[in-house]
């Protein structure tokens, strides 16, 4: 990639332009590239894979509640077709290492848990490091080339979970 395609890239990333011909290249979509694209697990040095997953999860579930940062336990072991048991036991660990609450909703007596600062933070970090990743990828891979290759590890991965 030459340097003013980088540049053009570049400036498309930061306005979320072309999202339609440039799929993986706005912030969110660079997130969902390391955390369901490659499973890069190389890249998750200052937070465990898993636990990046799961506050990801947190922030993008489709019932995520007003304040951005919870999300009702139940609604998102639904989204993620996982047990609730197995999801609190998730939560329980990561609550262990500071980067959720667990909260009651009296009112409807159902648990939420809310991610942390220190979740907030250590995303935060680690999200630079993936769009620095990203940039570099970008430079030496042509967008068509790594368009097609995430298409086929998708198509991978729904092979895999149908014989599963």
């Amino acid at each position: 990639m030459s340097r003013v395609t980088a540049e053009r890239t570049q400036d498309r990333m930061t306005k979320g332009e072309g999202a339609e011909n440039m799929r993986f290249e706005t912030r969110d979509k660079i997130e969902e590239f390391f955390v369901d694209g490659v499973n890069a697990d190389v890249i998750f040095d200052l937070v465990e894979r898993t636990d990046y997953y799961f506050m990801y999860r947190i922030l993008h579930s489709y019932s995520v509640l007003e304040d951005g940062r919870s999300v009702y336990l139940a609604d998102l072991a639904d989204e993620l077709e996982m047990p609730v048991i197995e999801l609190s036991k998730v939560m329980h660990k990561m609550e262990d290492k500071g980067y959720v609450t667990w909260h009651t909703d009296e009112k409807k007596e159902r648990s939420y848990v809310t991610l942390t600062g220190k979740a907030a933070e250590l995303m935060a970090d680690q999200k630079k490091l993936m769009v620095e990743c990203y940039k570099k990828i970008l430079e030496r891979i042509p967008q068509e080339e790594l368009t097609i290759a995430l298409r086929t590890m998708g198509d991978i991965r729904r092979i895999i979970k149908e014989v599963k």
